[in-house]
């Protein structure tokens, strides 16, 4: 996680496989002054993003 990109890694069983389920995520903001509120706002995509992501790929447990 940095204050423009992030990545996520989740365990994701798929047609009966282990596999890996990655998420990268990253912005552009033209002001630059708010490393903390960037990362905040990030962190809060990808925990929103992530569940939703997992499901339409069919990840299972």
């Amino acid at each position: 996680m940095s204050d423009v990109n992030a990545v996520s890694v989740a365990a994701c069983t798929y047609q009966g496989a282990s596999r890996k389920f990655v998420v990268e995520a990253e912005r552009f903001y033209p002001q630059r002054d708010d490393a903390k509120g960037r990362r905040d706002s990030l962190t809060r995509f990808i925990a929103a993003y992530l569940p939703a992501a997992l499901k339409a790929a069919g990840c299972t447990a």
